[in-house]
C-alpha cells in the first residue's frame, strides 16, 4: 500500500499515484453539500473556530482567541467538559486506497472501556 501524504499549504492529499481527491470536494461537486446562503465570511469563521476547537485538543493552553469566535471557543470546551472527552485521534489524514478520496478524520474516541 502506498503512503499517503497531506500537503497542508496546499491542502491537498497525494499518494505513489499522485494526487487523491479529498471527500469534501467530491461531495460539494455532486451536490451533496452545499452552503447557498454562507458568505466567505462565515466560511472563513466556520475554519478559525474549526483550528481554534483543534488547538484546545492538542492542549495547547496559550490561545488567542478574537473576541468575536469567543462564544464558539467557550462552547466548545463547555463541550467538552460536560462530556468528559479525550480524544484518540484528532485531524488524522485518512485515504480509501481502492476508491481513492482523502480527507481528515476529525475526531475519534474509544467507545468502550473494555
Amino acid at each position: 500500500m502506498s503512503k499517503l501524504v497531506f500537503d497542508a499549504e496546499k491542502q491537498k492529499y497525494y499518494d505513489d499515484r499522485g494526487e487523491i481527491p479529498r471527500v469534501t470536494n467530491i461531495l460539494r461537486s455532486e451536490g451533496i453539500i452545499a452552503y447557498p446562503n454562507s458568505t466567505p465570511e462565515d466560511m472563513k469563521r466556520g475554519t478559525d473556530v474549526h483550528n481554534l476547537c483543534e488547538r484546545i485538543d492538542q492542549k495547547e493552553y496559550a490561545l488567542e482567541v478574537p473576541n468575536e469566535l469567543a462564544g464558539y471557543v467557550k462552547a466548545y470546551e463547555n463541550f467538552l467538559k460536560d462530556m468528559s472527552l479525550e480524544w484518540e485521534l484528532i485531524e488524522l489524514p485518512l485515504a480509501h486506497p481502492l476508491y481513492r478520496y482523502a480527507g481528515p478524520l476529525d475526531r475519534a474516541f474509544p467507545l468502550l472501556d473494555i
